[in-house]
Parts: structure tokens; sequence; C-alpha cells
């Protein structure tokens, strides 16, 4: 199973809206075909193993990370490809919460004569399909707070100055974390002050660009910022009908209006998003976004790169804008998953306890 594992993370980035799945073919102690499901609309990697045995796969076990389809698609079902093969047991790690699948694949194939387990290496399979877990699940995306801050908690000085408090390994880091999901949200004020490109920049090609949301409340911006160059990448996201509304979707502009509100409703966007194929989004936002996500209950994980730096000073910029709580007891609870070291920074992942 750990090599499942290993096969469906060649698939990141790519595979989206799917999850990333690998598959391994064992027969007599020995692997006859391994594969993994490399983009949406792809044979999955049950069919690509079944493929690439040496020897006929009949009597063997195929270890996979996900419960195996049970339903036809842009790919017939997995069920059928294992059934005719003549696996006699398939081991599988995750239950698929898609409401086509959750439990109909593991009951095929027992109907089939199949002897099915399930759970080894549960967590790992999880974790490792958690957005498509969480997403299926609670119908919106799996949301994710991106920060680059100081040892005192400063996303930029008084004066608006973020370039950079992190090292160049973190920036090259944070390039592998985009080509993980599946589009960008920035707001307004962040478009102003830095005028991001927010794309996919690694020594290694990659033709994974994520979407890129830019969050606009007063319909303030111009089209001419990096953000909304034509690549058809772009969604804007007004609180009134924009003016430029025939030259942004003539430049391949996404417009998303929601009008009437003070603020965008973000649950209301987050389920339109979900509707539109995305199922990861990660916040580059500046502390008055990342406060509406966080006071809305959206967020799932925080991603914290900390240089070793102090920026002080009352009006330099924080991660969460805002009032602030005033009981400790209704602060956000994060629980540690991860800390590594890029440079001389520290990157920390946490997941939001009761975040999903």
């Amino acid at each position: 199973m750990a090599r499942a594992l290993e096969l469906a993370y060649k698939g990141v980035g790519n595979t989206s809206p799917n999850p990333m799945v690998g598959c391994v073919v064992v027969k007599e102690g020995e692997t006859i075909g391994e594969g993994y499901h490399h983009r949406a609309g792809e044979p999955h990697a049950e069919v690509m193993a079944l493929r690439a045995c040496r020897t006929d796969p009949k009597d063997a076990t195929l270890f996979v990370n996900l419960e195996p389809c049970c339903h036809s698609g842009r790919t017939p079902p997995c069920t059928e490809a294992v059934i005719r093969a003549g696996i006699s047991r398939v081991v599988y790690a995750s239950h698929d919460p898609n409401p086509r699948v959750s439990g109909g694949g593991a009951r095929q194939l027992r109907e089939a004569g199949i002897v099915v387990e399930q759970g080894v290496l549960e967590n790992e399979a999880n974790d490792l399909n958690r957005s498509f877990l969480f997403a299926i699940t609670a119908q919106r995306p799996f949301v994710t707070v991106k920060v680059g801050m100081s040892l005192d908690g400063k996303i930029a000085t008084r004066t608006g100055m973020s370039r950079w408090i992190t090292g160049p390994e973190s920036r090259s880091k944070v390039h592998q974390l985009r080509r993980e999901v599946d589009a960008i949200l920035v707001g307004a004020g962040t478009v102003r002050t830095d005028d991001p490109s927010l794309d996919v920049r690694l020594e290694e090609s990659s033709d994974r660009h994520p979407r890129r949301i830019v969050l606009d409340s007063k319909t303030s911006l111009d089209l001419g910022h990096k953000v909304f160059r034509p690549d058809g990448r772009a969604i804007w996201v007004t609180g009134q009908e924009p003016t430029l509304r025939r030259e942004a979707e003539e430049q391949g502009i996404e417009v998303m209006c929601y009008p009437a509100s003070s603020e965008i409703p973000l649950d209301r966007l987050m389920h339109d998003l979900y509707q539109r194929g995305i199922l990861h989004v990660m916040s580059e936002s500046g502390g008055t976004v990342n406060e509406s996500l966080f006071r809305q209950g959206l967020v799932q994980e925080v991603w914290t790169f900390v240089a070793p730096v102090i920026v002080g000073g009352a009006e330099a910029t924080t991660m969460c804008d805002g009032v602030g709580v005033a009981d400790l007891a209704i602060a956000t609870k994060l629980k540690w998953l991860d800390v590594q070291r890029f440079g001389t920074d520290v990157w920390l992942r946490a997941r939001v306890v009761g975040g999903g």
C-alpha cells in the first residue's frame, strides 16, 4: 500500500477534480504490475496497473489507496476491470465518499466473490486526498490559508512592504504548493499593493496553473493587473455589477457578481466554486480576507512560513485582522501536522480543529 501511495502522488496537481490514486498488483509475493491515475478523463489507476501486468493477474491481489469506482463517467467502472481480470483479493485504504461509489465498489467486488479488505494506511491515504474527501462531503472546497510572516506574526511592514519577508527556498516551496491546489484566492487590496502573478514557476516544467480568484467587493479594480492576464484562468468576484464586464469576459475573465451585500458572501461563493470543479482553494490574501475566512468557519488548514526576523509595530499587518476574539475559549484551535525547514525559514502545517 505504501507503494500505491507513492504512485498516487505522481498525479499531484493533474487529477483534480478526481482524487490521486495509485495501484499495485501482487501475485505470489511479487509485483507484476503497477500504475496511477495521470489526469482527469484518462484511465484510472486500477486499469493502468492491470494493463501493465507482465503476467496473467488472475488470482492476484490488488492494492489501491481508494475504493474502486463502480460507476461510469468519462471512464468505465474500475470494478468491472478488476472482476474481468480475475483478481481474487482487493485491499484498499480509503472509503470513497462520492455518493456514486460510497461502499458500492466494495460491495460489487464482494458479490463477484472477491475478498475485500479496507483500512491499510488509511490515515496516510486520507491525508493525501484530504481536499477531495472534504469537498465531496461538504460540497465546498477545502480551504488552506498560506502565510509568509515574521517571527512576531507580521506579513508586511507598517508601510505595506512584504517583499521579501521569507527566503527564496520558502518561495520555491510555495510554487510547489500552488501546483497542488485548484485555485488561489486574493483580495483586491493584495492585487493593488503587490500586483501578483499567482502562477507556478518551477525548475521542472509544469502545465499546471491554478485558477486565480480575486475578491473585489467594491468592484474597484481595473483589468491591467497581472492576475487578469487573458489565459482563461481568472475569476473576478465582485460586489456590484462591473461596468467592465464585457471587456473582462472578452479577456477570458469569468465574472461572479454578488450584489446587495456589504461583503461578498464567502460561504455561498465556496459552494459556487465547488460547482465549477474547484476542490482546493489556497488563500494568499491579506489579513482582511483571512479574518473573514476564519470567522465564517471556512478554513481547513493553515500553511505558515515563519522567517527569523522581527518587524514590530502596532500598525504592521498581521495574518488575521479584525477586532479578534475577546475570550481564548473561542479562538480558532489548530493541530500541528508537519514542521519543515526551508533555508532559514520554518514551514508549519496545521489543521483547524473541527474544520473537517
